[in-house]
């Protein structure tokens, strides 16, 4: 299922015949998978069901919780960017621009989409990279603003190879000097790195979990109406959470 060129895939460690009688029963219409191992969930730390998951146009996690915790707005904000047409509906004369893209050679997907002829759905294709390229470079100025710098160093390191040969390449890099001149960048990026870490650990155990909140309070006090506070306040809420 999609919505404003959203997608929704389920994910499930039941069974096939289990899931295949819910999916009749229900005459649920979007994408679903399965994880038997669970190891899908440990990696978004699920504690409880139902749990989803933000991933953005770049293949990064962006948001993971309870889908009661999140509303439509905060949806769209995150998820800003997004292809409008997904790569599965790319028609099969665009291969090779979809397994550009795939390897995260956007520039070099956009060129082999410009190749292709009108019936083949080439202005669909190119209109779609080039909006997600727009709104990318749109969104990292929006996180150089908000003080999320780690986004922007992240974001730069892979724009050479990502956007090669457009023009947005040179924005990129130019927010990335940015954050290299503001003041007190690198313990700022210290600071979100650290965040990043206890994020993607979510330690299992109580007094892990505790000693985690400790750190983070710490970096509340340290770095106080900043981005890097915010970050540390809402992990310390998720964290609080876990059982």
């Amino acid at each position: 299922m999609s919505s404003k060129g959203l997608s929704v895939l389920a994910v499930t460690s039941e069974g096939t015949r289990d899931t295949e009688e819910w999916i009749a029963k229900k005459q649920a219409k979007y994408a679903y998978a399965y994880s038997k191992n669970g190891s899908l969930g440990r990696f978004l730390g699920v504690g409880g069901i139902p749990h989803a998951a933000l991933i953005d146009s770049e293949g990064l996690v962006v948001w993971t919780g309870s889908p009661f915790q999140i509303d439509e707005k905060q949806v769209e904000a995150l998820l800003s960017g997004a292809l409008t047409k997904p790569l599965w509906e790319w028609p099969a004369a665009a291969r090779a621009a979809k397994s550009a893209y795939v390897r995260g050679q956007v520039g070099t997907a956009l060129a082999e989409a410009r190749k292709l002829a009108p019936n083949d759905g080439g202005a669909e294709v190119v209109a779609a990279i080039e909006a997600q390229v727009a709104a990318r470079v749109q969104n990292l100025e929006l996180e150089w603003r908000r003080g999320n710098y780690l986004a922007v160093e992240d974001a730069a390191k892979q724009a050479k190879t990502r956007y090669a040969g457009l023009p947005q390449l040179a924005q990129i890099e130019a927010l990335a000097k940015q954050v290299e001149a503001a003041p007190n960048a690198a313990q700022i990026l210290a600071a979100q790195r650290k965040i990043q870490k206890l994020r993607e650990e979510k330690p299992s155990k109580r007094k892990d979990r505790e000693k985690a909140q400790d750190e983070l309070r710490k970096l509340l006090l340290e770095f106080p109406g900043t981005y890097v506070a915010q970050e540390a306040d809402e992990l310390i809420q998720d964290l609080a959470r876990l059982k």
